[in-house]
């Protein structure tokens, strides 16, 4: 059976002061995230800053994770690069150190036809020692893996799922549907407001990014969902939640440094890991800290009991 199902968590990067990782921390984070029943983990996602860290700083937060999983979560982490040859390498590199499958988007800078992605996530599948998630950010990447495209991959025997990250519900609804009954190939929903209807449909798991505040609720409301039993209020918990990536922004979307940055203060008042990023970013001023020191008491007071104390 695919081990990539349930809530996957799109990890953070945690960082010292200095700019490394935070070994300490992270061990931390893990914990946290297992406590709260996670299914997986995900390092070296857009969550987690990949393309603002070196690849040797890449592989030591590769290396930290397993060291701090210890085997208790299947874990898969990113090679995405504009070059095959180079996700390829990296793919291999991080199959050494143990991971359970790799996680690459398309090529991004080229505009790509899907014939073109189609070849490149085969080729990349061909070459990797261990499975391959496909992942799809038209957001971000500006290329759509159309559904047809999804289906060829779905028949490589080592491409064993798709991180679909879309705002598209009839997308959502078919692809659910369509792939709810395959045990090998897995579909897993990255939009955290369609997660229940997801799940509800028959998609086996999701990658949201605000799981990280609260990863016992999400584990239990998408099992909920997926059984047929949501709770009413639920999605409206969900929504709540998804306030706090604007918590430092002006205007909406204005910086993805700041969303992901006001995540990562949440998660600082909880005490799992500081607010330092990868990116370039300003320094957490005390008005900010106290937005999220008011959001935490406002939103996530099981999760206060739960967490880490530093």
């Amino acid at each position: 059976m695919n081990p990539f199902r349930g809530v996957v968590i799109p990890m953070f990067t945690p960082l010292a002061a200095d700019g490394r990782i935070d070994r300490t921390a992270l061990g931390r984070y893990v914990g946290f995230l297992a406590r709260g029943g996670v299914d997986a983990l995900f390092a070296l996602s857009s969550t987690g800053e990949f393309c603002a860290m070196p690849w040797s700083m890449q592989c030591e937060m590769v290396e930290a994770t397993l060291e701090a999983a210890r085997g208790r979560l299947p874990v898969c982490a990113g090679v995405s690069t504009q070059c095959l040859q180079d996700s390829i390498e990296r793919a291999r590199t991080l199959a050494a150190m143990g991971v359970d499958a790799v996680v690459s988007l398309p090529p991004f800078y080229f505009r790509t036809a899907q014939e073109e992605m189609v070849e490149f996530f085969s080729r990349l599948a061909d070459a990797s020692p261990v499975p391959l998630l496909v992942y799809n950010m038209p957001f971000r990447t500006q290329h759509n893996l159309e559904i047809e495209a999804v289906y060829r991959l779905r028949a490589h025997g080592q491409i064993i799922g798709l991180k679909d990250s879309v705002n598209d519900l009839e997308r959502t609804r078919l692809l659910s549907r369509e792939l709810a009954g395959q045990c090998e190939f897995t579909y897993l929903h990255g939009n955290e407001r369609l997660t229940l209807e997801a799940a509800s449909l028959g998609a086996h798991g999701c990658v949201p990014s605000i799981a990280n505040l609260a990863p016992a609720f999400f584990c239990r409301a998408f099992r909920d969902a997926a059984s047929g039993a949501p709770r009413e209020d639920d999605q409206r918990r969900i929504d709540d939640l998804m306030a706090a990536f604007g918590l430092f922004e002006e205007t909406p979307q204005q910086s993805t440094t700041l969303r992901l940055m006001a995540l990562k203060a949440v998660l600082e008042c909880l005490g799992v890991m500081s607010a330092h990023m990868a990116q370039l970013a300003p320094p957490l001023s005390d008005a900010w800290r106290a937005k999220a020191r008011v959001f935490v008491e406002s939103l996530l007071a099981e999760e206060i009991a739960e967490a880490p104390r530093a």
